[in-house]
């Protein structure tokens, strides 16, 4: 249970960080 809430949250920083670059710069986001 631990585990998969840390995957979780781990999933939903990473969403926001892609949606951070992608405001910041569109090209890096398609590279990615």
């Amino acid at each position: 249970m631990y585990i998969q809430r840390l995957l979780i949250q781990q999933e939903a920083q990473r969403r926001a960080q892609q949606s951070i670059e992608i405001d910041i710069d569109e090209d890096n986001a398609n590279d990615q």
